[in-house]
């Protein structure tokens, strides 16, 4: 029984990394669809090599 609970936290942890960078997405594309493109593109377009 140990090693199924071990596996499935094993499971977990790799599995963490890939749903915070899905879920990061998944909110940069909600802003992206309310707030609209061009603001995004703005902003890019403000921040330049060295600030970043």
């Amino acid at each position: 029984m140990r090693s199924t609970a071990t596996a499935a936290t094993a499971g977990r942890r790799r599995a963490w990394p890939w749903l915070r960078l899905l879920g990061g997405l998944a909110i940069l594309a909600f802003l992206v669809w309310r707030v609209g493109a061009d603001a995004f593109v703005a902003g890019l377009r403000a921040v330049d090599g060295p600030a970043a």
